[in-house]
């Protein structure tokens, strides 16, 4: 039941999209019309209504939704759509509306978290099926108010009084107005007669014969099946006004042109007595009273040749709108659409996982499509010769995994550990095809982790700048990272290297100093890929730095050499190491980082108070000045007591900043303790995080001896 709901949904929406693009078109070509015959006008919304309520269609070259971006090649002609909605892993249609590819993108990607590997639906599935039933809760409500203010209407109209044939009074009825579908009757208010009377029956007349109270129901069904496009409320409206000026305007051509005053004067006394009709969308009456006046008053019978015309362009745009585009060629050059379900692709990804975790890679063999072999087999050779089936690696070894299915995908996430007891998490997502008509794996990719990291610095600049060349032609992730400690780890970036090809690194110029340097080159891109990569000539320059552990790349920049700050910027922020060791250094407060809400102060005021104020750090003093404040701090002899944060210590500094602060993408995280010549605590520390320097003033927790950081400031 919930797949029939959801398919429903799914086509109800499919044609609200298409009618999306129809209305909008309408809209345009009423704007043209405005001062046509409203009879033109009324006649577009059949189009609109046969969009939102006719699941089919026919193809022709003609269409004007061939104009709009993604309708090309998306289905035949039954069932079309500019944009057709799936469900990930359902096997459900597996293409997407513009407007909701980006949800259905991260369903399949796996950005949106996923349900339970046993769950019989996956993520995707419960949020469609979330929305397919709120959907049909607001048709149901939307359906269930027309149907009870109806019959409201009609137990306020039991009192009217029967005057003459299909026509009746009533004292309840504040304006005239058509009621009934089989048997419609024209109900008007007490008193009205000679003149009026006669164009109003003629009026409401005018709607039975042009069956405009069986269309109107029609058109607010649609409106409930739709209820959720606010397009189909605005033509919702926009016909009701354009059904009651055209039905104005029949009566002037029967009863001729001179009674517009009279006629005008019939329908400004029902908006100067307050008479608006306000009973059921299903019924109809007197709306729109200032519009229709004016209307009547300008309304013109357009010569013969001009209605012929307006003919000829409504007929083209009914051929244009009722019709999809021609895809029949669009789909020649397209590979068939394949659908999948998740009780389908799992028991493959659990077969796929359960080979690594026992190192045989025979059963994977099988699954595979044939060039997936090929490759499988080559990589196998490299591995040893004669080749195996042997995979994965003796540590850290496979404990358990978890298997997701979305779409076409399933991500694999393992979690493996090794002689020390450490846990490791790695994934890996498959990607499936048909081939043979079996379903088979197409492509495997492993996805990175930070236990797959390595760090590299090199002896000199010169062998910095040739491994970072070598990365580069060998589209090598891991190097580059190697090479980058402070860029931050993706885990798609071998993915989007291995679709790159460069195939030529120049040196334009380089200028390499004591302890930083600078390669301006040129890269010769043959294949961008999906990385920000254009294809051609580049020019990138590659900034280097040293420190104690030798030389590494800050980045492969885009905008061009170095200024002078960076050239002078010390390599590490710490004060104690490489240059700057054992020497004074004055530094700024530079950023409020970080205040407890212990504190008394608040934020701004802190950051303010401190805008002056500098640090001198040396190995004979440690001090505060902030002459705003006329404050002065001192430690001569201070003790610095230096300590790598593990994770341990990493964590309690998080918690001593109630969680606000986090060290986590940091690769450098030292602590220098700041104590007196005696060996007293200062209740000050400072923290080296990469090439950042920060001072934190502390207090002692007296319940449990912790620290409790009260400010953090970045200093420079």
């Amino acid at each position: 039941m919930v797949f029939h709901l959801t398919g429903i949904f799914l086509a109800i929406l499919n044609m609200s999209i298409t009618a999306c693009f129809v209305i909008l078109i309408v809209l345009f070509i009423r704007m043209l019309l405005r001062k046509a015959p409203k009879i033109f006008s009324y006649g577009l919304w059949g189009i609109v209504f046969f969009r939102l309520m006719c699941p089919f269609s026919v193809s022709s070259a003609f269409s004007l939704l061939r104009f709009f971006p993604e309708t090309a090649g998306r289905l035949p002609s039954a069932g079309y759509s500019p944009g057709t909605v799936g469900i990930a892993g359902t096997g459900i249609l597996t293409d997407t509306a513009p407007g909701v590819q980006r949800t259905v993108t991260l369903l399949q990607s796996g950005a949106l978290p996923q349900s339970a590997p046993d769950s019989y639906l996956d993520q995707g599935q419960l949020l469609l099926t979330a929305f397919s039933m709120l959907w049909l809760l607001g048709t149901a409500c939307l359906f269930c108010y027309g149907i009870w203010s109806y019959a409201k209407l009609k137990a306020t109209l039991s009192t009217a009084v029967k005057t003459e044939e299909n026509v009746f009074e009533s004292e309840s009825v504040p304006s005239p107005c058509v009621v009934g579908f089989l048997r419609p009757g024209i109900y008007l208010p007490l008193g009205i007669a000679g003149h009026e009377r006669q164009y109003i029956l003629r009026h409401e007349r005018i709607h039975i014969r042009r069956l405009d109270h069986l269309l109107r129901p029609l058109a607010y069904f649609a409106l409930c099946l739709h209820w959720f496009n606010p397009l189909v409320w605005l033509s919702f409206r926009l016909m009701a006004r354009d059904m009651e000026m055209s039905c104005d305007e029949s009566v002037l051509k029967e009863m001729g042109s001179d009674i517009k005053k009279a006629y005008s004067s019939s329908l400004l006394s029902f908006a100067v007595e307050g008479r608006r009709f306000s009973g059921s969308p299903l019924a109809f009456g007197e709306e729109n009273v200032g519009r229709r006046i004016r209307n009547v008053l300008n309304y013109r019978r357009p010569p013969a040749w001009i209605a012929f015309a307006i003919l000829l362009i409504l007929a083209v745009s009914a051929i244009g709108l009722l019709t999809n585009p021609d895809i029949k060629s669009a789909l020649e050059d397209q590979p068939t659409e394949v659908s999948f379900t998740a009780q389908e692709l799992r028991p493959m990804a659990e077969i796929w996982a359960e080979s690594l975790k026992t190192r045989d890679g025979e059963p994977r063999y099988r699954m595979m499509s044939d060039e997936m072999k090929e490759r499988f087999i080559k990589g196998q050779k490299e591995r040893s010769e004669p080749w195996n089936f042997n995979i994965g690696v003796s540590s850290p070894w496979v404990t358990s995994y978890k298997v997701t299915v979305s779409g076409d995908t399933a991500e694999i996430t393992y979690t493996l550990t090794d002689s020390t007891q450490a846990t490791y998490e790695q994934k890996e997502i498959l990607h499936f095809g048909k081939e043979h008509g079996k379903t088979v794996v197409v492509q495997a990719d492993e996805l990175l982790s930070d236990w797959d990291r390595y760090s590299y610095h090199a002896p000199t600049a010169a062998e910095a700048f040739a491994a970072y060349k070598k990365a580069l032609l060998e589209s090598d992730y891991r190097a580059i990272l190697a090479l980058t400690p402070s860029a931050k780890l993706d885990p798609y970036g071998q993915i989007i290297w291995d679709t790159v090809s460069i195939s030529k690194v120049s040196v334009v110029s380089q200028d390499i100093r004591r302890n930083k340097a600078c390669y301006e080159l040129e890269l010769t891109i043959k294949d961008g890929g999906s990385s920000a990569f254009e294809s051609g000539i580049s020019p990138r320059w590659l900034w280097l730095a040293k420190d104690e552990l030798g030389w590494y790349a800050e980045g492969l920049m885009t905008g061009g050499a170095p200024d002078t700050e960076w050239w002078d910027q010390a390599v590490s922020a710490d004060p104690f190491s490489g240059e700057n060791q054992r020497t004074e250094a004055t530094y700024g407060f530079e950023k409020l980082l970080y205040l407890s809400p212990l504190s008394s102060s608040m934020f701004e005021f802190a950051e303010n108070r401190m805008k002056e104020a500098q640090c001198s750090i040396g190995a004979d003093h440690f001090s505060i000045d902030n002459p705003k404040e006329k404050e002065h701090y001192e430690v001569t002899n201070p003790i610095y007591v230096k300590s790598e944060l593990t994770e341990k210590m990493a964590a309690d500094f998080e918690e001593s900043t109630f969680g606000k602060i986090s060290v986590a993408d940091y690769s450098m995280k030292q602590r220098y303790k700041i104590r007196t010549e005696g060996n007293k605590n200062t209740n000050y520390c400072l923290y080296v995080m990469d090439n950042e320097l920060w001072l934190a003033s502390y207090t002692d927790n007296t319940a449990d001896g912790s620290e409790i950081t009260m400010a953090l400031w970045k200093l420079s």
